[in-house]
């Protein structure tokens, strides 16, 4: 009996009694029924790939797939609400009270000429399902009448061991769907385990595929491994592989070090922020006139929102004036705390220059100060207040009082409006 990835002439199986995990996942009501219904009907049913995995590994899975020997057309009559994800490869979406699963039939893929999809797919079953995935530990399925993990490829092995091995041929693999080159760097710095031998060098040799990859999908698995576990095993493979280098081209030499400092970072952060950390080398080389990134390329590269657009620009126009930023009055500094990006770009700077530190923590306590609740205060003078001046005056003297009221020096409205008497404007009409 093979356990290189090949098929097995039986699969090995492994009790789970305790689903408590997979249990108290938010679709596990759906995702019961669902199984519970095509088993009724008679068709062998499981759950698949990373639900079952992240079981055995003790951790919620994020998501729950399911396997069945029954095809689209079968599902669509045992249901309510479906949804064709893509019929031709045997994958349905089962939706209930505003939750939904993928239901895909037992499949074996035919050749790939696109780098992503099979041409044709033949409904098949459990074992060939199993042959035609990307990773052994991401192949493996849990019967849940019997509460058993079967194992046609050597996942149980891998998984307990620790590595990410391609299922068959790496090569193979990687040619048929070429994101999965990058995959398997995500799930190292997700899981923490170690790409195998032959897998790695077939990353190495096949990292060019990365070129022919949409930007959205680069997107996600890149911005998975920012918010995984571990990112900087997933830097470090991003390096020494030269994956950064054949995607957004060449890093400054202390990048690594300067990204273990940045990450990780809480997941609940707002995406800019992972982006703003993940190019920060670049940004930051930039600043110093040594790098000549063509940033355009990079935002389309990653697909950026037109919030992380601004994001990025708002970091460049820091770095452009960060040299001047002493010279600044405290309101504009806490304005700029008060910015999505502020507080980060900030951050990121006395990682690079500790004298920011004591910068960043005294702006913080000024921050709170002003916006204990993160809602800055309505300014003292209004508009009506300002009317008697010309018109570029107006807007000047509005700004430079709310500078004050930030600062501290201005308390109230009748100390606006005493201010206002001796702001140095010109002549009043």
């Amino acid at each position: 009996m093979s356990d290189s990835g090949g098929m097995f002439k039986q699969p090995l199986k492994q009790s789970v009694q305790d689903l408590t995990l997979l249990k108290s996942h938010p679709q596990w009501g759906l995702a019961n029924k669902i199984y519970e219904t095509l088993t009724a009907q008679g068709y062998q049913t499981y759950l698949a790939g990373g639900c079952v995995r992240d079981l055995l590994l003790g951790v919620r899975p994020s998501d729950i797939d399911i396997a069945t020997a029954a095809t689209p057309s079968q599902v669509k009559k045992l249901f309510l609400k479906t949804i064709d994800v893509g019929e031709n490869f045997g994958v349905t979406r089962v939706i209930e009270n505003g939750q939904d699963i993928e239901v895909a039939v037992f499949r074996t893929d035919g050749d790939y000429q696109d780098g992503r999809h099979p041409e044709t797919v033949v409904f098949s079953d459990p074992e060939h399902d199993a042959q035609r995935r990307d990773f052994t530990i991401n192949a493996l399925f849990l019967d849940l009448q019997k509460n058993e993990v079967i194992d046609y490829v050597g996942g149980l092995k891998d998984l307990a061991l620790k590595i990410i091995k391609t299922v068959g041929p790496s090569e193979q693999r990687f040619q048929e769907d070429h994101l999965r080159v990058l995959r398997a760097l995500r799930f190292s710095a997700q899981l923490g385990f170690e790409i195998e031998g032959s897998t790695l060098s077939a990353v190495q040799k096949m990292k060019e595929l990365l070129k022919k990859v949409s930007g959205e999908r680069v997107r996600d698995e890149v911005l998975k491994l920012l918010k995984s576990w571990q990112p900087h095993v997933g830097f470090e493979l991003i390096i020494s592989t030269g994956i950064f280098e054949i995607l957004f081209g060449k890093l400054p030499p202390e990048s690594l070090s300067l990204w273990k400092k940045i990450f990780p970072l809480p997941s609940d952060l707002r995406s800019e922020i992972f982006w703003l950390g993940f190019f920060w080398p670049l940004l930051e080389a930039e600043a110093e006139g040594q790098s000549s990134i063509p940033w355009n390329e990079i935002e389309d590269q990653v697909k950026l929102s037109r919030v992380e657009r601004k994001a990025f620009k708002s970091a460049r126009d820091f770095l452009k004036k960060r040299e001047h930023w002493q010279g600044q009055k405290l309101g504009e500094k806490i304005l700029f705390m008060h910015q999505n990006v502020g507080p980060s770009l900030i951050a990121f700077t006395a990682l690079s220059f500790p004298a920011w530190a004591s910068e960043f923590m005294n702006l913080k306590k000024e921050y709170e100060r002003v916006a204990p609740q993160g809602q800055l205060p309505e300014p003292y003078l209004k508009g009506q207040d300002v009317a008697d001046l010309q018109g570029p005056e107006r807007g000047g003297a509005l700004e430079a009082a709310y500078l004050e009221q930030l600062e501290g020096s201005v308390r109230s409205r009748g100390e606006a409006l005493q201010w206002l008497t001796a702001y140095p404007k010109g002549l009043k009409k």
